[in-house]
């Protein structure tokens, strides 16, 4: 080991919900941990994204239901976890 501390996932929650028909922009209560563009999890379903507007805290430019996951509805304060790196 190295000694350091590991931090997890940047997680947040969505500030809207969404339903398995939105197919681009997913707001965020707060987007600042996440990357300019990456993936996400809501649930049990993976999305990717191009764009992270920091200001509107907005995910956009991406697919639903990304590595084999199903599009699903999220209810607004549902867990949203960047999987970027993982």
């Amino acid at each position: 080991m190295d000694g350091g501390t590991a931090l997890g996932a940047a997680t947040t929650t969505l500030a809207t919900a969404i339903t398995d028909l939105v197919t681009t922009d997913i707001v965020l209560t707060n987007s600042a941990a996440f990357p300019s563009t990456g993936e996400v999890r809501i649930g049990t379903e993976d999305i990717s994204y191009t764009s992270n507007n920091t200001t509107t805290n907005t995910l956009s430019g991406g697919a639903r239901g990304v590595n084999g996951t199903t599009k699903a509805t999220h209810s607004g304060g549902a867990t949203v976890q960047n999987i970027s790196d993982f």
